[in-house]
């Protein structure tokens, strides 16, 4: 089972509100073409995700996309998983 963080994304000055968004924390972040989780998915593309300055002092983040392997039609809609790298 992987950890989880809830990492700050950004606040609103205006509301006073800051805004959250779970990540898995992993060791190293997957490149295009490989299996995502030993789940016979492909991953198609890895984002960078903007923090806020403080949570990005201690980890940095991704949008890790992947679709079903060989289904190049979900590539349109991917699943998406949101990953941490702690420094």
């Amino acid at each position: 089972m992987l950890e989880t963080v809830r990492l700050m994304v950004s606040y609103d000055d205006w509301n006073d509100v800051e805004h959250y968004r779970k990540f898995e924390v992993i060791e190293k972040l997957p490149g295009v073409g490989d299996y995502w989780h030993g789940t016979g998915m492909e991953v198609i593309r890895v984002r960078p995700f903007r923090l806020d300055i403080a949570a990005s002092s201690k980890y940095s983040a991704y949008a890790v996309e992947y679709i079903n392997i060989d289904c190049e039609d979900e590539k349109d809609d991917p699943f998406i998983d949101y990953v941490a790298i702690k420094y």
